[in-house]
Parts: structure tokens; sequence; C-alpha cells
């Protein structure tokens, strides 16, 4: 019987191995837990992705108002800065006309001072 037990044993052992294996549902439920985390994993970064898009097409829009303003704004800037040059230029002409009238008085007053100390005769003194 020693022997018969030992063969039986053996054929036993042989025929474990050479049965295929079933996954347990064990297992199974493991793997459907675990694709289910990824797949909620998955989803959530999808949302943070187009959470992120929204906010990158915001910021491009706010970007390009603040561009458009600053171009107003500097447009504007040089109008005025035009309409004040010409100001100033105009002011800048009446003032050189002013300082010509001016030196022409002068010259005339030279003149006529330097005309008079000529005229003036020699023994005179310019008390009167």
């Amino acid at each position: 019987m020693g022997t018969n037990s030992k063969r039986s044993a053996k054929e036993l052992n042989n025929s474990v191995s050479s049965t295929p294996i079933k996954p347990s549902t064990k297992q199974m439920r493991i793997q459907s837990d675990g694709e289910s985390d990824i797949m909620k994993i998955l989803s959530e970064m999808n949302t943070k992705l187009n959470k992120l898009d929204s906010i990158e097409i915001h910021l491009a829009r706010v970007d390009d108002k603040i561009k458009k303003k600053s171009f107003t704004s500097v447009n504007d800037t040089t109008d005025e800065i035009k309409v004040e040059q010409k100001k100033q230029g105009t002011s800048i002409k009446s003032l050189d006309e002013s300082i010509a009238r001016i030196e022409a008085c002068n010259a005339k007053i030279a003149f006529n001072a330097f005309q008079s100390f000529i005229l003036q005769p020699p023994g005179a003194s310019g008390k009167r």
C-alpha cells in the first residue's frame, strides 16, 4: 500500500499543476476597483484640464482687452501731446515775434541815444 499511495500522491500533484488555475473573484474585484479608481482619476484630470483650458481662454481675452485699451490710451496720449506741441509752437512763435519787436525797439532807442550823444556840442555836459 505504501507504493500505491506514493504513486497516487505523485499523480495528484501532476494533475493539480496541469489544470488551469481560474482567478478568484476576489482578485477580479480588486482589479475592477483599481480600474474604477483609475477611471475616476482620469475623469478628474479631464475636468481639471477643461477648467485650465477655459482659464487660458479667459486670460487670452483679458490680454486682448488690455492691449486694446493700452493702445487706445497710447493713441489718446499721443494726440494730446500733438495738440500740446501745437499750442507750444504757436506760443513760441508769438514770443519770437515779441522778442523781435523788442529788439527792434531797443535798436531804435540805442541808435537815437547814440545819435543824440554824437550830436551834442563838445562842451555841453549831459546836465540840463
